[in-house]
């Protein structure tokens, strides 16, 4: 994916090509999703801070009418199976036709035994729909990468350091602004006695987070429905205290991957997404699945919804890391873009998996990248 500064397409391009106009309303933005180029193609906003475009690609209108339409057979199937405990997740992932340079989407659908697969078309639509045994959530793995993800007093604290609660161990993803001001992304069920299921229980049993035995701050928020948990610090010094700079890493988060981008993502084979994480440390894969909602508590709604999955390795106390793409700069630091938080592992694959940067940003007001403003 290309910043628009790189691509020819400035935001007042886009903006003006789709009549459209960025729009805030209590710190939440909109960026367009698509302009018009041409006959054939169309430019799709794929990077983005806060209500900002940062990015853009062209791809082929059939493509992107494709993608269309197999978001709404996935919402048909939601809808159809919505009472279907046999039913664990329901999602987007690529086909194999290509369309132009990228690979259309079909829908997965998870089911927990071949009876119940036998109910799932092949196809909807004309968009295939493809039907998979499903992967239990799971974890692996304990000690630390490498002492860098265990330093006991760095300067500041940033994303892919270890971080600890009385309950379980996990990882600071990276740093957010949230209500005008900074905290740091990680994972809500490390607040939740590992006994229970963390990601069903309504409530967090502790809010306090520590180092290396020092209790440090609190967490200001948390939101089951993406598992996520903000951090503060007690001493109130976030705005030094806080980088948004990832460990082992030559850039600086600076946005989000819009869901255009996770699109792109998922279509192309030759895109590569970057993790830091406590256990598994620098990892590197692709996304393989998104748009997908998981039931993992079958008595209640579907519990993380827009969640993305990529083929980064997860293990434990992995969880709260953030998965992000990196857009090379010639004559700065790396500019890093978050594709989404990573709280599941996939039993059969090990593959990391959580909500999508761009569903926290909408859902939350969450901003990846950027400076707290007032007003």
């Amino acid at each position: 994916m290309q910043e628009s500064n790189d691509s020819g397409v400035s935001r007042r391009d886009v903006l003006e090509q789709t009549g459209a106009a960025a729009t805030a309303l209590a710190g939440v933005g909109t960026v367009p999703a698509v302009a018009a180029i041409g006959e054939r193609e169309t430019t799709i906003t794929t990077l983005a801070q806060r209500d900002e475009a940062r990015g853009t690609e062209r791809v082929s209108k059939r493509w992107l009418q494709q993608t269309k339409r197999a978001t709404r057979v996935k919402e048909q199937l939601m809808n159809a199976h919505e009472d279907n405990d046999g039913v664990r997740s329901i999602g987007i992932v690529s086909a194999d036709r290509t369309i132009g340079d990228l690979r259309a989407e079909a829908v997965s659908v998870e089911v927990t035994d071949p009876v119940h697969a036998q109910s799932i078309p092949s196809s909807v639509d004309g968009v295939p729909v493809v039907t998979n045994m499903a992967g239990r959530s799971e974890q692996t793995g304990d000690d630390c990468a490498s002492d860098d993800y265990c330093r006991i007093n760095p300067e500041s604290i940033y994303g892919g350091l270890s971080v600890t609660t009385i309950h379980q161990a996990g990882t600071i993803g990276c740093r957010v602004v949230y209500n005008g001001a900074y905290h740091m992304l990680s994972a809500r069920h490390t607040f939740i006695d590992k006994n229970k299921d963390g990601y069903c229980e309504d409530s967090i049993d502790v809010s306090t987070w520590q180092r290396n035995g020092t209790t440090l701050g609190s967490a200001a928020a948390d939101f089951r429905k993406h598992d996520a948990a903000l951090l503060r610090l007690n001493d109130g010094n976030e705005d030094t205290g806080y980088s948004n700079e990832m460990v082992n890493e030559s850039g600086k988060v600076v946005g989000r991957v819009t869901e255009s981008g996770l699109k792109y993502l998922n279509g192309n084979d030759s895109e590569t997404v970057h993790k830091r994480a406590r256990t598994s440390g620098a990892q590197s894969g692709q996304v393989k699945a998104i748009q997908l909602t998981n039931r993992d508590c079958l008595s209640d709604l579907p519990l993380i919804e827009g969640v993305v999955r990529s083929s980064t390795a997860q293990q434990d106390k992995d969880s709260g890391s953030v998965v992000y793409y990196r857009e090379p700069q010639s004559s700065s630091t790396d500019h890093l873009y978050v594709v989404h938080l990573a709280t599941i592992r996939r039993s059969d694959t090990g593959w990391a998996a959580g909500s999508s940067a761009n569903d926290m940003y909408n859902d939350q007001g969450i901003w990846f990248g950027g400076e707290p403003y007032s007003g």
